[in-house]
């Protein structure tokens, strides 16, 4: 289920389940589109139902991917908390990469409890992919709301540490460049004094992404496999 490899010519990265990857800058763009998120709830849906959800409608590709669950606080309301997001840093193949991930998000990211069925008709539901991985001349060589980052590390004990933010992240947090790279740090697990020498010694990677997201009820208007059942219906209305 885990992606890992043994290729030393690429870096090792950790995934929000802290399991080791490998990246690399020779992929083809691509773009996140909102079929990409009809799928990740499709693959949602059916799985609840224990029904086999249908074949994805956007061309396969082969790219390091995301998927996010987030739910409304309330039924319609734009206040949204973060419900689970995994995904890879190496290039997968796009249909196998969403449908893994969008039950990885949903019930393995140990942030969370798993989501469950009546949680649905509230969550909306982000696909982002990621393209341009540079490596960073320093720790500040990156844009917000442009950059995601990956940060690596080794402290004074030989342990290596390892994070990563998507490019959203740091504009929706409202943090400047210097507080970002203190979360990543610690995002890291990373406990002790953040000194200047430190960051001085990070290796920083740069990525930027295209991002797609939908509502539960745009879905539901869009998904011919959730309005032709009427049972996943039910459910995810927690009926």
């Amino acid at each position: 289920e885990w992606r890992t490899a043994h290729q030393a010519d690429k870096p090792a990265i950790l995934d929000s389940l802290g399991s080791p990857f490998f990246f690399s800058s020779s992929f083809p763009a691509g773009m996140a589109t909102r079929d990409m998120c009809v799928y990740c709830f499709d693959v949602l849906v059916g799985h609840f139902e224990k029904m086999d959800c249908p074949d994805p409608t956007f061309q396969d590709g082969n790219h390091p991917l995301f998927v996010t669950w987030l739910k409304e606080s309330k039924a319609g309301n734009k206040d949204l908390s973060l419900r689970g997001c995994i995904g890879s840093l190496s290039p997968l193949m796009t249909h196998s990469g969403l449908k893994n991930y969008a039950l990885t998000s949903a019930f393995k990211d140990r942030r969370f409890s798993p989501i469950s069925v009546t949680e649905v008709p509230r969550l909306h539901c982000a696909v982002t992919l990621l393209t341009d991985f540079e490596d960073c001349s320093h720790y500040l060589d990156w844009q917000i709301g442009v950059h995601g980052l990956v940060v690596e590390f080794t402290d004074s004990k030989g342990r290596s540490y390892s994070s990563t933010y998507l490019p959203d992240i740091c504009p929706e947090q409202g943090w400047t460049q210097h507080e970002c790279i203190e979360s990543l740090i610690r995002k890291a697990g990373y406990n002790d004094h953040v000194t200047e020498d430190l960051r001085r010694c990070l290796r920083v990677t740069r990525y930027q992404g295209t991002k797609s997201s939908i509502s539960y009820a745009e879905y539901a208007k869009a998904s011919n496999f959730h309005t032709s059942h009427a049972r996943p219906l039910a459910l995810a209305q927690g009926n």
